[in-house]
C-alpha cells in the first residue's frame, strides 16, 4: 500500500533509475530529493553533480562574455561574491570589466599588451602601437642628448631606441655642430652649416653667406680669365653677395699700371703710360698733380708758349733749357 523509506536500508538506486533527463549526477538521490516526495528538489548538493553549472543554470543577461566554466569563478555553494576570477575564462576584453585607473598614460584599451592577466603590476612589456600618447607621456630623454623637441618617433623607432633610424633635422633646436663636425677639407668658416647646406642633403651646396666665411675669397674662387693683375684681397673692390658690378677700387691692391684699365683721355698730352709718374692721387684724376718731364714724349711748346720777354727763336726749349731748372739756360739766342 505505501513505502516507508525510513525503514529502507539500501539507496534510492536500489528500487528506482534515474528519470530521462535527468541532469548528471551520482545515485546519492536523497542530496537534491525528499524521501517522501520527489518533486520539489529541497536542496541541491553541488558534490553530487557530474555535469557543469550549465547542465542547469543560465548565465545572467548582464554576465560579462565567457566560457561555460562557472567554477572558473564562482563557487558551488554561493554565487555571489564571485571567488577568483580565471582570466583565460574571459572572452571579452579587459574593459568589460575594469577601467583604466587614474594617472594611466593616453592608449588603448588592449590592456594585455602591456599586462598580465594575473597581475596588474608590474607591466610586462609595452606594445608601443597601443599608446597614444608621446613618448615623453613615459620617457624622459637621457643625459647627454642633443637639444630637441619631444618628437622622438622623428628620430627613433617604438620598438629600440639605438640605433637612431633617421633624423628629422626639423625637431633638432641646436645647432649642426652639435652633433656633426667639420670634413677635412673644408673651407675655413663659422659653425652656422645652414647658411649654406640643407639640412637634408650635405650636398649640394644650395647657397653661401659669406658672412659665414672667415676664409678669402681665393679660398674657393680663382680669379676670372681676363682679370687685371692684382692681389688676391677681392673684397677690396667686389661685393660678397655680388662679383659685378665693381663697387669700388683700392688701387693698393691692383699690380698692373693704371692703362691695365685706364685710356688716356683725347686732350691728354703725348706721354708715356707711366701715369703715376705724374698724377699722384688714385681717388682723383685731376687732383695732386705733378709733372715728370721725363715721360712727356711731344715738345715743351705742347703745353708752354714762349714769355713775352723771350728772344726769338725756332729751336726746341730743351736746346738751352733744362725741364728740371728752367730759370737757368745753359744756352743764348
Amino acid at each position: 500500500l505505501r513505502v516507508d523509506h525510513d525503514q529502507v536500508n539500501g539507496t534510492c538506486a536500489s528500487c528506482h533509475s534515474v528519470p530521462a533527463g535527468h541532469i548528471d549526477a551520482t545515485n546519492v538521490c536523497d542530496a537534491c530529493h525528499s524521501k517522501t516526495e520527489w518533486k520539489p528538489v529541497i536542496k541541491v548538493d553541488h558534490d553530487q553533480v557530474n555535469g557543469t553549472c550549465v547542465s542547469c543554470h543560465a548565465k545572467p543577461l548582464t554576465h560579462i562574455d565567457s566560457s561555460d566554466v562557472c567554477d572558473a569563478c564562482h563557487s558551488k555553494t554561493e554565487w555571489k561574491p564571485v571567488i577568483k576570477v580565471d582570466h583565460d575564462q574571459v572572452n571579452g576584453t579587459c574593459v568589460s570589466c575594469h577601467a583604466m585607473p587614474a594617472g594611466h598614460i593616453d592608449s588603448s584599451s588592449v590592456c594585455e599588451a602591456c599586462h598580465s592577466k594575473t597581475e596588474w603590476k608590474p607591466v610586462i612589456k609595452v606594445d608601443h602601437d597601443q599608446v597614444n600618447g608621446t613618448c615623453a607621456s613615459c620617457h624622459a630623454m637621457p643625459t647627454g642628448h642633443i637639444d630637441s623637441s619631444d618628437v622622438c618617433e622623428a628620430c627613433h623607432s617604438k620598438t629600440e631606441w639605438k640605433p637612431v633610424l633617421r633624423v628629422d633635422h626639423d625637431q633638432v633646436n641646436g645647432s649642426c655642430a652639435g652633433c656633426h663636425t667639420m670634413p677635412t677639407g673644408h673651407i675655413n668658416s663659422s659653425t652656422v652649416c645652414e647658411a649654406c647646406h640643407s639640412k637634408t642633403e650635405w650636398k649640394p651646396v644650395i647657397r653661401v653667406d659669406h658672412d659665414q666665411v672667415n676664409g678669402s675669397c681665393v679660398s674657393c674662387h680663382s680669379m676670372p680669365a681676363g682679370h687685371i693683375d692684382s692681389s688676391n684681397v677681392c673684397d677690396a673692390c667686389h661685393s660678397k653677395t655680388e662679383w659685378k658690378p665693381v663697387l669700388r677700387v683700392d688701387h693698393d691692391q691692383v699690380n698692373g699700371t693704371c692703362s691695365s684699365c685706364h685710356s688716356k683721355p683725347s686732350d691728354h698730352i703725348d706721354t708715356t703710360d707711366n701715369c703715376g709718374a705724374c698724377h699722384r692721387s688714385t681717388t682723383s684724376w685731376r687732383q695732386n698733380v705733378s709733372t715728370n718731364h721725363r715721360e712727356i714724349l711731344g715738345s715743351c711748346r705742347t703745353c708752354h708758349s714762349l714769355p713775352r720777354d723771350h728772344c726769338s727763336t725756332s729751336a726746341e726749349c730743351n736746346v738751352c733749357h733744362s725741364t728740371s731748372d728752367w730759370d737757368n739756360p745753359f744756352g743764348r739766342c
